[in-house]
């Protein structure tokens, strides 16, 4: 009799065992389904915002080829349309698959002006190598890159800026390099 209960007690604690386990598998498994929904909409989103980009981009570039000012010549561009070709052109070649974080942002600029840095020392003469003019478009390049990035109006900001430089005194602080 007492094997018997004993049988008993124990299929019951099997049972309530595997009804613990195949409960924790379902929960589990809705987590997990949960978390590839929310990953496949984070995709969508990312998709979506690119397909945006790309529009803008083929619409700027229908205005410059309609445009008879600069047809072959992109010389008449403002800092805001440069801004947009630019970091357009980041996310095409598949630098913005995921979110970048300012602190990067910043380094790729400071490297940038470590390259110029490094060409005007090794310069062999008084002149400015040629290569001196790309780094400083190559800085150019990552800081329009970063403003369109955050969406901020880099054209905005410098008049905003020079307008207050304006009202500064000479040599404001007085500081030395």
């Amino acid at each position: 009799m007492i094997g018997y209960v004993i049988l008993i007690l124990t299929f019951i604690i099997i049972q309530i065992w595997s009804w613990k386990q195949t409960q924790h598998w379902r929960n589990e498994c809705a987590h997990f389904a949960q978390c590839w929904r929310d990953e496949c909409k984070h995709f969508e989103q990312i998709y979506e915002e690119l397909q945006r980009k790309k529009s803008k981009l083929i619409d700027l570039q229908q205005q410059l080829q309609n445009s008879p000012t600069s047809k072959n010549n992109m010389t008449s561009l403002t800092i805001s349309q440069w801004q947009v070709i630019i970091h357009d052109l980041a996310i095409s070649k598949g630098w913005y698959i995921g979110p970048r974080g300012i602190p990067e942002l910043l380094c790729l600029l400071h490297s940038e002006v470590s390259e110029a840095l490094e060409v005007y020392r090794n310069k062999t003469n008084d002149n400015l190598p040629p290569a001196f003019a790309e780094e400083l478009a190559d800085i150019f390049i990552r800081l329009a890159d970063m403003a369109g990035y955050l969406e901020i109006n880099l054209e905005e900001a410098i008049i905003a800026k020079n307008e207050y430089n304006k009202t500064r005194p000479f040599r404001h602080g007085n500081k030395q390099c």
